[in-house]
């Protein structure tokens, strides 16, 4: 598995001439804390990036959302643990997807996403380093 932020933009979007985004309602329940502060992370890089947040859909440019998720990566190519049965090394994973759409069509625009090993990290520690470094890879990023 590859670690690490990859980025799929639609290459008929002119990144530059956008300027207003607005929050889509999450799909799933999200869990508070972390909500907060991925949403209070993303809308700093959005303005860091020359964004506006806008209170509705009909205000905006692009509409945006984000989904997480933790899982357990396991190391096929390590050696057998024998304290453990046999097992193999396991890898605590956090995923971070941020997703930017045409408001009217939700057409996808971009997606952003970073897989990142939280070894022995929390993920509320990894939130804000991990949002700045997925916007680092805006198209056509020009810092504010």
């Amino acid at each position: 598995m590859k670690y690490g932020v990859t980025v799929k933009a639609n290459d008929r979007v002119d990144f530059s001439k956008l300027k207003r985004y607005a929050w889509l309602p999450p799909h799933a329940q999200p869990v508070p804390d972390i909500e907060t502060q991925v949403v209070a992370a993303v809308d700093r890089a959005m303005a860091d990036i020359g964004f506006t947040k806008v209170a509705s859909d009909d205000e905006a440019d692009v509409v945006i959302e984000y989904l997480s998720m933790l899982r357990g990566d396991v190391d096929l190519d390590s050696k057998r643990i024998q304290k453990t049965n046999g097992t193999r090394r396991e890898y605590r994973v956090a995923t971070l997807m941020v997703s930017m759409f045409n408001p009217q069509t939700l057409e996808p625009y971009l997606r952003l996403r970073s897989d990142t090993m939280l070894r022995d990290r929390a993920v509320a520690d990894v939130i804000d380093q991990t949002v700045g470094e997925m916007f680092e890879r805006y198209p056509g990023r020009q810092k504010k």
